[in-house]
């Protein structure tokens, strides 16, 4: 009873149990079935510890997989804001007796680099600054170009960094770029 009002459920089997997650939003619930039929948790599951949080709390596309030994990984992706509303991928261990572990950020893609602005300086050079972010990790990051467009250096120099920066500006006042 109730199952319906959830968005979104998995299912899987660990070799011994059957696993039924299900939930919406960031509310999820697990709980076990026996091979034969019977529940091993309480018909309204367990409460996993999923904390998206914010205005955009929801836990997307989740995943199950077995573990060696029993126990599954539920797999997720969510927008949460602390980290920038950067889409990324999650972990939560849920052991062979239903016990959760502790959800952690598994995204291994490269940093996004958005929100790009520009100012001319002396002797026609260009500074480009950029914000480079990956989970709670922000950088803004500042390019000199000479007057073709080519990098003056091989790599960004760091600006600042913060967990979630919005934009970076830059501008030439006559004699220094701020």
């Amino acid at each position: 009873p109730g199952y319906s009002q959830y968005l979104d459920q998995a299912l899987a089997h660990d070799g011994s149990n059957w696993w039924l997650i299900w939930g919406a939003a960031d509310q999820w619930r697990s709980l076990r079935v026996s091979a034969a039929g019977a529940l091993l948790d309480p018909a309204a599951g367990s409460a996993l510890p999923i904390t998206v949080g914010g205005t955009i709390n929801q836990a997307y596309g989740p995943q199950l997989v077995a573990r060696p030994g029993g126990g599954v990984l539920m797999a997720w992706y969510d927008l949460r804001t602390a980290l920038g509303v950067d889409a990324n991928v999650f972990i939560l261990p849920l052991s062979a007796a239903n016990v959760p572990g502790v959800e952690r950020c598994v995204s291994t893609g490269t940093r996004n680099q958005r929100e790009p602005d520009l100012a001319e300086g002396p002797a026609g050079r260009v500074a480009v600054v950029f914000v480079s972010e990956h989970a709670n990790d922000d950088h803004v990051l500042l390019h000199l170009l000479g007057a073709d467009g080519q990098a003056l250096a091989a790599e960004p120099i760091e600006v600042a960094s913060a967990p979630v920066i919005g934009q970076a500006r830059i501008a030439w006042n006559g004699s220094q770029f701020l």
